[in-house]
């Protein structure tokens, strides 16, 4: 068995015990989410943030959208993802956030914008991008494990170099593991927001 086969079967397993581990949790879900929020708003990374790229919840995620509200409250410029399954390669692109703007059917069971909102595009004038990133689990030290589709992983290997960007995961608590096996496209988080 190559080395390949060894890595996704033991991110194959790490998946099923973290799916487990969110059922055996489901009841402290939304007060970690709370929680979580909190900290994220409370952040320095926030704070100076003129752009927060979030996303909107699947159940077993962390829900931010708290986050994503206050943002636009605050005066931030928020864009949340659109996946495109049907290109040749993983493709989510940020459109701006709006409650009027909310796809109900979007791919996956994840609440989309439309696509006619605006794109965002690194070009613009922001000094300090956000990026909350959700997944099945992190470690401490910033590996990440998606879901399996790379379509973050994608997007955080084109970031461009000459912008301030964090990239956080945010995760519950029983999301934390004491390592990830990672090839080569796996992307490290800058930090990571949780219990």
């Amino acid at each position: 068995m190559g080395n390949i086969e060894i890595i996704n079967r033991e991110k194959t397993e790490l998946r099923k015990k973290i799916k487990l581990a969110l059922k055996e949790n489901a009841s402290k879900m939304q007060t970690e989410s709370e929680i979580i929020c909190r900290k994220i708003l409370a952040s320095d990374e926030y704070k100076t943030s003129d752009v927060i790229l979030s996303y909107m919840p699947l159940p077993q995620e962390t829900d931010i959208f708290q986050v994503t509200k206050q943002a636009l409250a605050d005066g931030k410029k928020v864009f949340i993802p659109r996946v495109y399954p049907n290109e040749k390669s993983p493709v989510i692109k940020f459109h701006e956030f709006s409650t009027q703007l909310i796809n109900e059917n979007g791919n996956y069971g994840i609440k989309e914008p439309s696509e006619s909102a605006m794109e965002f595009s690194f070009a613009s004038k922001c000094r300090k991008i956000l990026i909350l990133v959700p997944g099945v689990a992190f470690t401490k030290t910033g590996k990440r494990l998606g879901h399996g589709k790379a379509y973050y992983d994608c997007f955080l290997s084109k970031l461009p170099s000459d912008k301030k960007i964090i990239k956080a995961g945010v995760c519950f608590s029983f999301q934390i593991t004491e390592d990830i096996p990672s090839e080569k496209h796996d992307i490290l988080m800058d930090l990571i927001f949780s219990i």
